[in-house]
């Protein structure tokens, strides 16, 4: 009789604390929230996925993924995604405008080029402005999350998180091929994009 006395008890202090642990996990940061652990087939995988949702002044939204050092945007088929994160008073983000318009341009399948908004705290009328004013022509994401993706992505690429702008990213299939902090002469960003497309066993 006391062996299922202690019994029942052990159980009920199990449930309880199992109650407690889901409280918590409701009241995470927005961090934690947007923490995805790969759970699929079984097999476990320690590298977390953050989900972001990237959207333009004309609400057309992308989803992305970063996991580790891989991005991986939804909803594109282009084989090579170019992040490219700027701010409205960065001079030398403003210089290179041209410079990735005109890589959109030269391969309009093959690459997907995204400026994100970061650190900014343009009114959308003043980034319409911006846009307009610098005739950028590939897609910018203007959202409050790009902050965070920042944060998160350079912690995994062992960044300081005092880097500077302009930060340039490019993958390849989701996988994280080579990182440009500061401005970049167009020729290396070209090369880079050319070798890539020259090594990819995707196509």
């Amino acid at each position: 009789m006391k062996k299922l006395v202690t019994l029942v008890c052990m159980v009920t202090i199990l449930l309880l604390n199992g109650c407690n642990d889901k409280e918590k996990e409701g009241k995470g940061t927005e961090d934690e929230l947007m923490m995805q652990g790969d759970k699929t087939s079984g097999v476990h995988n320690d590298e977390p996925s953050y989900h972001f949702s990237l959207k333009d002044l004309n609400q057309k939204s992308y989803v992305a993924t970063l996991k580790g050092k891989d991005f991986m945007l939804e909803d594109t088929n282009a084989s090579l995604v170019m992040i490219h994160f700027f701010a409205t008073w960065c001079p030398p983000c403003t210089g290179e405008i041209a410079y990735l318009n005109d890589l959109q341009e030269k391969y309009p399948q093959e690459l997907f080029i995204t400026g994100i908004l970061i650190n900014d705290t343009s009114t959308t009328r003043a980034l319409e402005q911006y846009i307009q004013k610098n005739g950028i022509r590939y897609y910018v994401s203007a959202v409050k999350d790009n902050n965070i993706l920042a944060k998160k992505l350079v912690q995994n690429l062992n960044m300081d998180e005092n880097f500077s702008l302009p930060l340039t990213v490019l993958y390849q299939n989701g996988k994280y091929l080579v990182h440009y902090e500061g401005a970049v002469p167009i020729e290396m960003l070209d090369h880079d994009i050319q070798e890539a497309l020259k090594n990819n066993t995707y196509e």
